[in-house]
């Protein structure tokens, strides 16, 4: 396995990753907020790392990943990774005492709070997790979806957590025990990595809310299911997600298209070329990514030819491993265009899903139909 061409092709997102030895098994497990970042700091300046890690690094094969929506995400896989894995190399299995937990009473009403416990408690512990900031963060964030007491005792009036939204108020009998539980129980699943499941029975519970007529609650429900979204997908909304799956669909393509690359040329004057590039992540601009062409081997108002330059030129890079192979291109016309593009990626080897969309109906062109793909006037 050539290391330094699979750390090249790594993407710049949060995730985890995975160490393993010529047996396929797994040596060590880790998070992180950019897998490509992280990944490569192993391999510099190595007497900067535990001892640990500098052993395991001298007995690993190969590396794997897991790409997640947020660093959120990350962290709580990683702990259930950990769990369920015990990587011979994480510290974790040998003192998991040292990390904090998420520790939940066995109450009428659970308190939840951070802790490192020290001793075998009366309570509901969910852990270890490597991370004491992004765990708060994480925690702090989840209590705005489903709101919980922290308070030791409960008091005889309600404390300013009521009014901020973030404890339901069992003090003063604003909450029914069940209810709250309930709330508690899909808190838990939050970090056990179940919120797909959570998702799901909030969408089933809330049709069934609209079907009785109970408008209201079945709001508060949707409330809670975008909140979720945004909870684990730090920069699309749900229904830009949703965009992203139709699309996925439309296309018959094999993955998400979260990074799709759009090209462009412009003539000015009538005999200067130049040639643009715009990125979007997950359905929102990525205006670090674009790029300007100056076209230099076309002369005259040539489109076919111009857009052939700039996607060998971009390509050439993207092969090199300096920019994030593409899901989707998109390019400004028709047939030819898409010729054009399908030309310069073949040259290179590179197999990547491209259209192009004529201007005038907005059709697409895909490589290998002959007739355009027409999407109805409601597809978002």
């Amino acid at each position: 396995m050539d290391i330094k061409e699979k750390l090249k092709r790594l993407p710049n997102s949060p995730g985890v990753y995975f160490f393993k030895d010529e047996k396929s098994r797994i040596l060590y497990v880790g998070k992180a907020a950019n897998l490509k970042k992280r990944l490569k700091s192993y391999f510099y300046k190595k007497e900067k790392l535990e001892s640990k890690i500098r052993i395991m690094l001298g007995k690993f094969s190969d590396i794997d990943f897991k790409e997640c929506a947020s660093e959120t995400e990350a962290l709580i896989l990683e702990s259930e990774l950990i769990k369920k894995l015990r990587p011979k190399y994480n510290s974790l299995g040998a003192d998991d005492k040292s990390f904090p937990w998420i520790k939940i009473t066995k109450e009428k009403f659970p308190v939840v709070s951070i802790t490192r416990p020290k001793a075998k408690e009366e309570a509901i512990l969910i852990g270890p997790f490597t991370s004491a900031k992004l765990l708060r963060q994480a925690l702090e964030a989840s209590r705005r979806i489903f709101p919980f007491r922290s308070c030791r005792v409960l008091p005889k009036k309600a404390c300013l957590n009521f009014s901020l939204g973030l404890c339901p108020a069992p003090c003063i009998n604003k909450i029914m025990s069940q209810t709250y539980q309930s709330n508690v129980k899909r808190l838990q699943e939050i970090f056990q990595a179940k919120y797909k499941k959570i998702t799901k029975g909030l969408l089933r519970k809330m049709h069934k809310l609209s079907q009785e007529q109970k408008f209201e609650q079945a709001a508060m429900l949707r409330d809670q299911i975008s909140a979720l979204e945004n909870l684990w997908q730090d920069r699309p909304s749900l229904g830009a997600t949703n965009v992203l799956w139709q699309l996925k669909s439309a296309l018959g393509l094999k993955r998400l298209p979260l990074r799709i690359e759009g090209f462009d040329i412009s003539n000015i004057f009538g005999n200067q070329n130049v040639g643009s590039l715009v990125s979007f992540y997950k359905t929102l601009p990525d205006k670090s990514q674009y790029r300007r062409y100056r076209i230099k081997a076309v002369s005259g108002a040539n489109d076919y030819a111009s857009i052939l330059e700039i996607l060998r030129r971009r390509f050439t890079k993207v092969k090199e491993g300096n920019y994030e192979v593409p899901d989707l291109i998109v390019v400004d016309g028709g047939r030819p265009q898409v010729s054009a593009v399908k030309k310069a990626l073949s040259e290179l080897a590179l197999d990547i899903p491209l259209l192009g969309i004529a201007k005038k109906k907005e059709h697409i062109f895909l490589p290998d139909n002959p007739a355009p793909l027409i999407l109805p006037g409601s597809s978002k």
